[in-house]
């Protein structure tokens, strides 16, 4: 059993942004309330997603029920947001058992689209750090996380974490430095994300002894556009000023509501991975993938915006089985891109990251 943390948050009014009336938000999302809340954390998630959203969205409080929402109930969502909060013990993430979850793997498998928010997350299921996933593993193929490597507090001598920065090669635009009710937070999960995986947030970057371990994850399982998983290893609702807060929330709503509300879950997926992922300028990179039907392979690599950076040279015909195609990257500047690819009946859309 941890030590009890003190994170009584003071509950303030909400403030109304400005920037309100730009937000592309979605009109249904799921709040899955998974934690005893005894500190009224969630109320305040709560509260500014009424103000964001208009009260568009259903809350599931799984401590009251006794159990994790059906399949159904997520199904009939755009997106979930399950809301940990700091209060993280016999989690219904993690069925309540601390085991994986049959139902949530199942929506994940169909191409759902999760926002997980909270501390000692992984320390629910798995005790103390360093923990390391494999393919096959729940936090591995849905999460995105190769390696729980340690937490703030319990691991840095005592002194929790001062802040958390956006990662400079985030594309969820409008982030800013975390700051926090307290002067650090503790408990925070440090993770090694696996490929494929984008980091969201860093550990502060300054002069703490865990810095760039990164407490913030984005997984797009099936591409960008096929389903996803954004994990936030800390209490959201702990950020402060509040105006902090409310931005980070409209910004990552705003990220969540530009790609959900274009996804096609129903499309033939092309298989295939980018290799080595992230790159780095001036070297080698490829898509390796593979054809069940002779066809021709076209592709595009996209910023954000959906611009065109970079055209895959023409293949003509493939016959069936792997092919390696190379990205011509030399002349593509650092940062996150999506390799928009097409063959034959299937499509897929995969993340690419370009390094110095």
């Amino acid at each position: 059993m941890k030590p009890f943390k003190f994170l009584l948050p003071t509950l303030t009014l909400l403030l109304v942004l400005p920037v309100l009336c730009r937000a592309q938000l979605l009109s249904s999302i799921l709040f899955v309330e998974d934690t005893q809340d005894l500190f009224s954390n969630a109320e305040i998630i709560k509260a500014d997603l009424e103000e964001l959203t208009g009260g568009t969205f259903t809350v599931y409080n799984t401590f009251e029920e006794g159990k994790s929402p059906s399949l159904e109930l997520l199904q009939g969502h755009q997106l979930v947001i399950w809301y940990c909060g700091s209060d993280l013990e016999d989690l219904y993430f993690w069925d309540g058992m601390d085991q994986d979850n049959p139902v949530l793997e199942t929506y994940l498998e169909q191409g759902g689209w999760l926002w997980l928010i909270g501390t000692d997350v992984l320390y629910d299921r798995y005790g103390p750090a360093p923990v390391d996933y494999f393919p096959g593993d729940f936090v591995y193929d849905w999460l995105g996380v190769k390696r729980y490597q340690l937490q703030t507090y319990a691991d840095d001598g005592g002194i929790g974490l001062p802040f958390a920065t956006p990662d400079p090669s985030a594309y969820i635009f409008g982030l800013d430095t975390l700051t926090w009710q307290f002067p650090t937070l503790y408990y925070v999960d440090g993770v090694l994300p696996r490929e494929g995986a984008l980091p969201v947030y860093r550990m502060d970057v300054g002069g703490y002894v865990f810095r760039d371990s990164i407490c913030g994850v984005y997984h797009p399982v099936h591409g960008i556009h096929g389903g996803g998983v954004m994990s936030f290893f800390f209490d959201l609702a702990l950020v402060f000023p509040d105006q902090l807060r409310q931005e980070t929330l409209l910004f990552v709503l705003e990220f969540w509501g530009s790609i959900v509300n274009t996804s096609s879950p129903d499309e033939k997926r092309v298989k295939a991975r980018v290799y080595p992922n992230p790159v780095h300028r001036g070297t080698l990179c490829s898509v390796q993938l593979t054809l069940e039907e002779a066809s021709e392979v076209t592709g595009r690599l996209v910023d954000f915006f959906g611009r065109t950076v970079v055209c895959l040279p023409s293949t003509g015909i493939l016959p069936v089985g792997q092919h390696d195609i190379i990205i011509p990257l030399s002349a593509v500047p650092s940062g996150v891109y999506f390799l928009d690819l097409s063959a034959g009946a299937t499509t897929g859309v995969l993340p690419v990251l370009v390094g110095q």
